[in-house]
């Protein structure tokens, strides 16, 4: 499935109207990084390597796993014009709390609108637990339910403040690799066609549901504000339940 069958299969044209394309929605995008000559620059208003990678330079996010550049060209498929805030979280070898917390901290920082969290972990951390509870109460978290073969309890979306997607195929049906999502949310997340750089990348898992949930949403969010639509509860408990309805 291609990227264009996925804007036909979830009716995505019927929100990108003429200047209705994510505009002045910022998505923070927290993964293992990007590369940065498949997405346009305009579109990335800030970076930052949170990863000893590189020597930790701090606006080097060179993704050397693929899997935030595949994350984020999903995003900017479906609201070319979000402002993008690519946040490194995870190296080579490297797969810290500590960076992951810092990317959140950095995401409120920068305000974002949308985290997009295609990622996902057994264990529960308090340091994390305690950023993404008591810090983003109302935000609009996106994130990965894990591809635990249907294991429930997994972080952080597992946390009630935020919102749980998972993989379903092309009938709807629950992908057998997806762990439950708390929110009943499953968006397709089998056998997509990504291409970049005339190179075809098919993938499976709920890191690109997830990121599917982000891209639509933020088409949401910007049809809420212009009918001025500003309180977060509402905001939030309206996007839970379109994703619910897709």
């Amino acid at each position: 499935m291609t990227l264009n069958d996925i804007i036909k299969l979830y009716n995505i044209k019927k929100y990108q109207k003429d200047t209705s394309f994510g505009d002045n929605i910022r998505i923070a995008i927290i993964d293992t990084g990007l590369e940065e000559e498949y997405i346009p620059s305009s579109q990335i208003i800030y970076k930052q390597n949170c990863t000893y990678d590189n020597n930790g330079f701090i606006r080097n996010v060179t993704d050397y796993a693929m899997h935030g550049t595949l994350v984020t060209s999903i995003i900017h498929s479906i609201a070319p014009n979000s402002e993008l805030i690519i946040l490194k979280a995870m190296g080579k070898k490297e797969h810290s709390i500590r960076n992951f917390v810092q990317c959140v901290l950095k995401a409120i920082e920068m305000k974002a609108d949308i985290m997009n969290i295609s990622m996902s972990c057994a264990h529960d951390y308090l340091s994390l637990e305690n950023v993404i509870k008591e810090q983003c109460k109302d935000e609009l978290i996106f994130v990965a339910s894990g591809n635990g073969y249907n294991k429930s309890s997994f972080y952080p979306s597992s946390y009630e403040n935020v919102i749980s997607i998972g993989s379903c195929n092309i009938d709807g049906k629950q992908s057998y690799f997806s762990n439950n999502s708390k929110d009943d949310i499953y968006l397709i997340g089998e056998n997509l066609e990504i291409v970049l750089g005339g190179n075809t990348y098919t993938k499976s898992g709920t890191s690109f549901s997830c990121a599917i949930a982000s891209g639509i949403s933020a088409l949401y969010l910007q049809e809420m504000r212009e009918k001025g639509i500003s309180d977060k509860k509402i905001i939030k408990e309206e996007i839970r339940k379109k994703l619910i309805e897709l």
